[in-house]
């Protein structure tokens, strides 16, 4: 979805190598064969992964979701992420 421009946003938890993330750093995506590296062009600190769906729009994160609140499904069941 990233590599097709469906999805904008990425959310991660701020925590581990991801609390030291900066405008201009990179992210390395992988999936099966393929893989890609983008560049973080911002980023924005929510309380919660609600909070950052509401205000960013859940298309933006995840573009084939409906309601917030299976989107928020989605990260709560993501192990760690709770």
């Amino acid at each position: 979805m990233i590599l097709e421009r469906r999805k904008t946003i990425e959310g991660r938890i701020n925590n581990g190598p991801f609390k030291s993330l900066r405008e201009g750093s990179f992210i390395r995506f992988f999936s099966g064969q393929t893989e890609a590296y983008c560049e973080v062009v911002k980023v924005v600190r929510y309380n919660s992964f609600k909070e950052m769906l509401e205000k960013e729009g859940i298309q933006k994160c995840l573009p084939d979701v409906q309601t917030l609140d299976a989107g928020v499904q989605i990260y709560d069941s993501i192990p760690g992420y709770r």
